[in-house]
C-alpha cells in the first residue's frame, strides 16, 4: 500500500509537468495569433490593394444647374471623351495644352452626378480613366436666360410700342382660331431641344437646304446634342464662348501608296478636328472634307496588324493640288 501512494505521488508531479507545458504551449499561441506583426504585412497588403488610384481630375459645381471639370491630358493621349452619369456627352481631339477644363451645363439642382473623363491613344487603345463625383448646390436665384440679353427672345417690348391697326384680327384668325387644337410641344417630336457646347465641342459647318443657303454657318456641337424627332428636325445649341470661327469645310482628293508606288486599298483617314473619315478604294484613292487650312490627318494602316496609324497634314485650300500619301 506504501509502495502504491509513493507511485502514485511520483506520477503525480509529471503530470503537472505536462499540464504546466500545455498551458505554456497554448499561452505562446495565443499571444502569436493575437500580435500585431502577423497582420501588419497582410494588412499593409490589403490597404495597398484597396488604395483609390491617384487621379487630377477635380469638379466643381459652379452654381446649380453648370460644373467645371479640370484635370492634365495624359502623356500620348490623342481623343477625350466626357462622361456624365455613364452617357458621353462630349469627343474631341486632345490639343496637348497639357489642362484640360471643361463646362457641363443643364443640370438639376440638389442632384449628384458621376463624371468620367476617359482619354485614348491613336489606336483607339485606352490610356487613362478618371472619375469624379459631384452634387449641384439647391436653386438660388432665377435661371439664367437662354438667349443673348440683345437677342430678340429677351428684348422687351417698349412701353410706347404702337399697336397695329389691325391687331385683333390678327389675334383671332392666328391665335385664338386654333386655341382649341393648341397645346405645350413637350415631347421629343415637336419639343425644342437645347445643348450647351463647350469650347472643346468639335466645330461643324451647318449647312441650309431650304433658306438662306448663301450665309456659311459653322458652330460647336457637343456629342450628345440630339435635334427633335419631328419632320423639322428643331436644335437649339447655347455656345457660351462666342460662335467658332473655324472656316468653311473644302474637298480634298488624293491616293495612298507604298513606297514602291503601289495603291493601298483599305487605308482609313480620319481628319483630327471633325472625326470624318473615309477609306481608299482599290485604286488607294480618296476624298476627305476638312475645315480650310492645314489639317492634322491620321491615315490607318490596313497592312499587318491594321493598327499603325501616320499622321500626315494636309492643306484644304480652294484650287489645291491632289494630296499623294506614302505609306512605308
Amino acid at each position: 500500500m506504501a509502495s502504491a501512494q509513493r507511485a502514485s505521488l511520483a506520477r503525480r508531479p509529471i503530470r503537472w509537468r505536462r499540464h504546466a507545458l500545455a498551458t505554456l504551449i497554448f499561452g505562446a499561441a495565443v499571444v502569436v495569433w493575437f500580435s500585431p506583426s502577423v497582420y501588419a504585412p497582410a494588412a499593409r497588403r490589403s490597404a495597398v490593394q484597396s488604395a483609390a488610384p491617384l487621379t487630377s481630375l477635380r469638379a466643381q459645381a459652379s452654381n446649380s444647374w453648370s460644373a467645371r471639370l479640370q484635370t492634365v491630358e495624359p502623356a500620348g493621349a490623342a481623343r477625350i471623351q466626357i462622361l456624365r452619369d455613364g452617357r458621353v456627352i462630349d469627343d474631341f481631339p486632345v490639343r496637348g495644352a497639357g489642362q484640360l477644363v471643361y463646362d457641363d451645363y443643364l443640370l438639376w439642382p440638389a442632384t449628384t452626378y458621376r463624371y468620367e473623363v476617359r482619354a485614348s491613344d491613336r489606336a483607339g487603345k485606352p490610356v487613362q480613366d478618371e472619375s469624379v463625383d459631384l452634387t449641384t448646390p439647391p436653386q438660388l436665384g432665377t435661371f439664367p436666360r437662354l438667349y443673348a440679353p440683345d437677342s430678340f427672345w429677351n428684348r422687351p417690348i417698349d412701353a410706347d410700342a404702337a399697336v397695329d391697326p389691325d391687331s385683333g384680327a390678327i389675334v383671332s384668325r392666328a391665335l385664338a382660331h386654333y386655341a382649341a387644337g393648341a397645346s405645350l410641344a413637350t415631347g421629343d417630336d415637336w419639343g425644342r431641344p437645347i445643348a450647351y457646347a463647350s469650347s472643346f465641342s468639335m466645330p461643324y459647318p451647318v449647312r441650309c437646304t431650304k433658306f438662306d443657303c448663301n450665309t456659311s454657318v459653322v458652330f460647336r456641337i457637343p456629342r450628345y446634342a440630339r435635334p427633335n424627332s419631328g419632320s423639322d428636325h428643331h436644335l437649339v445649341v447655347i455656345d457660351p464662348n462666342g460662335p467658332a470661327t473655324t472656316p468653311e469645310a473644302l474637298r480634298l482628293c488624293g491616293q495612298v501608296v507604298d513606297v514602291k508606288g503601289r495603291p493601298v486599298d483599305g487605308a482609313l483617314l480620319t481628319v483630327a478636328v471633325t472625326i470624318a473619315q473615309t477609306r481608299t478604294g482599290a485604286d488607294g484613292r480618296f476624298c476627305l472634307e476638312a475645315p480650310a487650312g492645314v489639317q492634322l490627318v491620321e491615315v490607318l494602316d490596313p497592312r499587318g496588324t491594321g493598327t499603325t496609324a501616320r499622321q500626315v497634314r494636309l492643306s484644304f485650300v480652294s484650287g489645291a493640288p491632289e494630296a499623294r500619301i506614302v505609306l512605308p
